[in-house]
């Protein structure tokens, strides 16, 4: 047998680099996801500036969070029904024309609050179809023995956006205000509805397509719930991302903002900062990953990853405190709180990369789309009430302690997680 050269083996290990269909998906989310990331700065920015309450703050972010939440087994449904490519590219075509729309409304001063919740609802709308969308088109563009690096590279694309994206915004919100920051978000996802308008699917999967004729939402939701309840390792994953979800959003949603310009006095630059730590340790996470061997067995990875990274996000909110502050100095809480966040993000890497490739090979693909939307649906189902409750436990409380708190509850959650069976052998 010959040998194999370095380059070979180098090509071999990046072929999902020259598959042009993933790259197309790959490239057009990179785009979409850096003008969401500016948007978000550029929403909390308007609404603290506009009214400056935690409880306005928590409100409208729950409502960005309810469309997916309420809709999402319908989406996932229809996800598995209809030409994902075309899910895939409406939703940026209409997520663009209403963040233009929101833009044009604050540079001729017309903006009301109840039109910022309504295109804060119809982008969560098509947010839950694009994103069960996606999830489960992967698998129909790559090959299985690629899934692992695939879904890195989408995990690491999704925090270096997450990074690039509230960074730029906080800088852009300073320069052109929030108007020119959602403009900007606008484009982008015109632009990603571009890209992906050149993705091909397998014809064999748009021909199941084209056979089935007539949707029973309640029939395959309920197939999809079914399914979930027998696969016991799924079930009691999906009970630790609810609550563990539920006790994380408030702190991170609500608790953040307001650290950064109450307790440490900052701007919206600086929430950019803040807003991009956690992104840059995932996308730090999915690097490595990327470079791993495929992992057999994720329950120690996920029970240890979860475990410590829960350890520093309690270490955040102490840092938070007034008294911590005090004693320490604006600058070094500023620096440590932005390195312990760093650090949550490269173990949240090690939680949500394997999770999503078990989950990608565990379910079938006509049943794909409905999975990943209940899935979504259950795991950011207490989401929306998580953060209007912090919003307004934040009037009462300082916000350091949403932290410490949530903290707490995620570790007697996994005390629980590790006494199930059913899991050990993932």
């Amino acid at each position: 047998m010959g040998e194999v050269s370095v380059a070979a083996i180098k090509e071999k290990k990046w072929a999902i680099l020259t598959n042009p269909n993933f790259m197309l998906l790959f490239i057009g989310g990179v785009v979409s996801r850096i003008g969401n990331g500016i948007h978000y700065i550029g929403l909390v920015w308007y609404i603290m500036e506009q009214n400056g309450s935690g409880a306005a703050v928590g409100t409208i972010l729950m409502i960005a969070t309810l469309p997916g939440v309420v809709l999402g087994p319908f989406a996932g449904v229809l996800v598995d029904r209809f030409d994902r490519k075309k899910i895939i590219v409406w939703m940026d075509i209409i997520r663009g024309a209403v963040v233009l729309g929101m833009a044009g409304m604050i540079i001729t001063h017309t903006m009301t609050y109840g039109y910022l919740i309504l295109g804060t609802v119809l982008l969560g709308v098509c947010g839950s179809l694009f994103n069960p969308a996606v999830s489960a088109s992967i698998p129909n563009l790559v090959k299985d023995n690629h899934l692992t690096k695939a879904n890195s590279l989408e995990h690491m694309s999704m925090n270096v956006t997450g990074m690039i994206g509230p960074a730029i915004g906080g800088i852009l919100v300073g320069i052109w205000g929030v108007a020119g920051v959602f403009l900007i978000n606008g484009i982008s996802f015109l632009l990603s509805a571009l890209s992906e308008m050149f993705i091909k699917f397998p014809t064999t999967l748009e021909k199941i397509k084209e056979s089935k004729t007539k949707i029973n939402f309640w029939v395959e939701t309920k197939e999809g719930l079914s399914f979930i309840y027998n696969q016991k390792a799924l079930y009691h994953l999906l009970f630790v991302c609810l609550f563990a979800n539920f006790l994380y959003a408030g702190a991170s949603v609500v608790g953040l903002p307001l650290i950064v310009r109450d307790a440490l006095g900052g701007s919206a630059k600086d929430l950019g900062v803040f807003e991009a730590a956690w992104p840059i340790g995932a996308a730090v996470g999915g690097l490595i990953l990327s470079l791993l061997p495929e992992i057999k067995k994720v329950f120690k990875i996920f029970v240890g990853s979860i475990s410590i990274q829960t350890f520093f996000w309690m270490i955040v909110g102490v840092m938070s405190l007034p008294m911590v502050v005090s004693s320490v100095g604006i600058i070094t809480a500023k620096v440590t709180m932005i390195g312990l966040l760093i650090i949550c993000g490269i173990f949240n890497a090690f939680i949500n990369v394997p999770m999503m490739v078990i989950f990608q090979r565990m379910i079938p693909d006509d049943k794909r789309g409905r999975i990943f939307a209940l899935t979504g649906t259950i795991s950011q189902g207490l989401v929306p009430i998580a953060i209007g409750l912090s919003g307004l436990i934040a009037e009462l409380v300082i916000p350091g302690y949403l932290y410490i708190l949530s903290g707490v509850g995620v570790f007697i959650i996994m005390l629980n997680f590790v006494r199930k069976k059913e899991v050990r052998t993932m």
